[in-house]
């Protein structure tokens, strides 16, 4: 497969946080197979390979706090049903006491609840 340029079959643009990486998977025209270009290739290797390893340490990182947060949110989930039977006992309860002050008499009682 040819890409834009005649020579250079695949190009890769590999973004590091402070600069870019340019890599081909053969060398590009006019650049022949010499110790340099084995240097610079080692170099960019060893540059690919740190910023691979930063972003697994990230990502590491990323899925520890996923887990904190999940267990945080079940927690939470956890209390609000405890206060959500918590306040159906209490309307019951105030029923019971507005039903039997209807029923027995004496003075009226009012009372308004929230339904959140």
């Amino acid at each position: 497969m040819t890409g834009p340029f005649p020579s250079v079959s695949l190009l890769f643009l590999i973004w590091t946080p402070c600069y870019f990486l340019l890599y081909s998977p053969r060398p590009l025209a006019g650049i022949a197979d010499s110790p340099r270009s084995s240097v610079d290739q080692d170099e960019r290797l060893n540059l690919l390979s740190n910023s691979i390893g930063r972003q697994n340490h990230l990502s590491i990182q990323i899925g520890s706090e996923l887990d904190l947060h999940h267990d945080l949110l079940e927690d939470t989930d956890q209390a609000m049903d405890r206060t959500t039977a918590r306040l159906s006992t209490a309307k019951r309860r105030l029923d019971k006491v507005a039903s039997d002050a209807k029923k027995y008499g004496g003075s009226s009682f009012d009372y308004t609840v929230c339904r959140c």
